[in-house]
């Protein structure tokens, strides 16, 4: 669940750099669940990751190694997760709130970073094993971004941080990486 900017899947995914646009959004997927909410709790618990930052135009070349705590608690109709991520350089803390928009077939999701700045809202798509996390607001911007998790087993996480400056036709990833629970 990365949306960290620096992490980049998982929670990693959590801070707005990381979340991104993509044509998913169009296509959502049919979940039949009677409580999608644990679908999106599959982040819970403690990860590590290992990713690679690329050349691009938003990204400098650099490897990075961050440990996640995900403690997450379903209240009523939301998922509310607290992430903690350590790293070399210090501690994040972010707050991350889903809510399934059974209309749009798709999580709505809200981030606030304790490092202050405006709450972020994304969305979820959710395709099988594929998690992918987008920007609500792609259509103020002409670069769109996006971050796909795809899942293998509930343990383990291969991620790619993607932007597209042509409406989503080509992507360039400026983030990759891999995810494993360490614990429940």
């Amino acid at each position: 669940m990365n949306v960290y900017p620096s992490c980049a899947a998982v929670m990693l995914l959590w801070l707005p750099a990381c979340l991104a646009t993509a044509s998913a959004q169009n296509s959502a997927p049919q979940l039949a669940v009677k409580d999608p909410l644990k679908i999106v709790a599959v982040y819970s618990g403690k990860w590590h990751s290992e990713d690679e930052t690329f050349d691009t135009k938003f990204s400098k070349p650099s490897k990075e190694s961050v440990d996640f705590i995900n403690d997450c608690s379903p209240q009523r109709d939301f998922l509310v997760c607290h992430q903690e991520a350590s790293k070399a350089s210090g501690t994040s803390s972010t707050v991350m709130v889903f809510l399934w928009n059974s209309k749009a077939r798709l999580f709505e999701t809200y981030v606030m970073d304790s490092g202050g700045g405006d709450p972020y809202h994304g969305h979820l798509t959710v395709d099988g094993d594929n998690y992918t996390w987008e920007s609500a607001a792609e259509k103020e911007s002409s670069t769109r971004w996006r971050t796909l998790n795809l899942f293998s087993g509930h343990d383990h996480i291969v991620y790619r941080v993607q932007f597209s400056t042509d409406q989503g036709k080509k992507w360039t990833t400026t983030r990759e990486g891999k995810e494993t629970r360490v614990s429940q």
